[in-house]
């Protein structure tokens, strides 16, 4: 059997999306789900509608198809909060993809079917954001996270899920804290100043979205996303000032990841934009640990 990527089926159920406003969303999400895959399919694949409320959210078809190195990047960076409001992205409806689903998935830990995550979008609906996630063989889930975007942690607003759909709770659970980790970093790295991502059109796509408006079909708009050459800075070469004193404190060198952070800028330092610093070695002044002296009678 052949895998389907979340983007392919969005494509299929965009297809049949309505026109102008829908006056009930859910409904519209159902109707179009049955009309693409049968009624008999949802009651046991109750997340084509959510992949349906996703290709219903979607005005444009665009995907961001990510390198094994921007894979790594998007874990690799330090973030343990949310911002104080969602991240350009969020706001509407998006997909990410692995571009070697079968070699590196976007999310991949010891969560049975949803271990191997290759496919994963998002769309925001009454307050929350509905998290889709395709794996590669197979498998699929669905969680809803309602963040409340006041710098709380990223855990928060993701409660359990008790549906009997549902196997295994905790795991589901821990899945959806990775997927929306993921989701947050890999938009706020497409807002950053001084990111290490490029994102650009793999070659050829003009062409091919060109010919497939000329037939009438709708053809993806991919947004190819990789890494720069990263740089690391240093405070000092490696191994110089290590075991160094200054007073009563010892220097130690460290390694800090990679990492967001909001910084002020313009009028008085009254905005604030997200900047990624790149990992680098820090020296650090600590004061050693006082001896500890035991005495025996």
């Amino acid at each position: 059997m052949t895998w389907e990527s979340l983007s392919s089926t969005v494509a299929k159920l965009h297809a049949v999306r309505p026109g102008g406003g829908v006056d009930d969303f859910r409904m519209s999400a159902a109707t179009m789900a049955a009309q693409v895959f049968g009624a008999g399919a949802l009651p046991g694949a109750p997340a084509l509608v959510n992949c349906a409320g996703l290709a219903l959210s979607m005005a444009r078809l665009v995907r961001y198809e990510l390198t094994a190195d921007a894979i790594a990047l998007v874990h690799g960076t330090d973030l343990h909060t949310l911002p104080d409001e969602p991240p350009r992205l969020l706001r509407g409806a998006w997909i990410l993809e692995s571009r070697h689903p079968e070699k590196h998935p976007l999310i991949e830990s010891d969560m049975g079917r949803w271990g191997m995550t290759a496919s994963l979008g998002g769309y925001p609906l009454d307050g929350a954001i509905y998290l889709v996630g395709i794996g590669y063989p197979d498998g699929v889930a669905v969680a809803r996270w309602a963040p409340r975007w006041t710098g709380e942690e990223l855990a928060e607003g993701i409660p359990p899920d008790s549906s009997p759909l549902i196997d295994d709770v905790d795991r589901h659970r821990s899945w959806a804290r990775e997927a929306a980790r993921l989701a947050v970093v890999f938009s706020l790295l497409l807002e950053a100043t001084s990111r290490p991502i490029t994102v650009d059109e793999p070659p050829g796509e003009r062409k091919r979205r060109a010919y497939g408006a000329s037939n009438g079909s709708r053809s993806w708009t991919v947004r190819r996303v990789h890494l720069r050459m990263p740089t690391t800075r240093r405070s000092a070469p490696l191994g110089q000032g290590a075991g160094q004193v200054l007073g009563d404190r010892q220097g130690i060198d460290i390694s800090v990841r990679g990492h967001l952070k909001r910084q002020p800028y313009g009028p008085g330092a009254t905005l604030r934009r997200w900047v990624y610093v790149e990992a680098y070695q820090a020296r650090r002044w600590i004061a050693p640990r006082p001896a500890r002296i035991i005495v025996s009678a």
